[in-house]
């Protein structure tokens, strides 16, 4: 379990998120890399 004391320190909840371990998902096709949705 994380603790956060100031969720300030993040400028946004993508960072947040990252910084919790979940990530996007990818799909990539031809190069083109598409963001999904959030897994862990």
């Amino acid at each position: 379990m994380a603790t956060v004391n100031d969720a300030k320190q993040f400028n946004s909840a993508r960072q947040f998120s990252a910084w919790l371990g979940l990530v996007p998902r990818q799909n990539t096709t031809g190069g083109a890399i598409k963001l999904g949705r959030i897994t862990k």
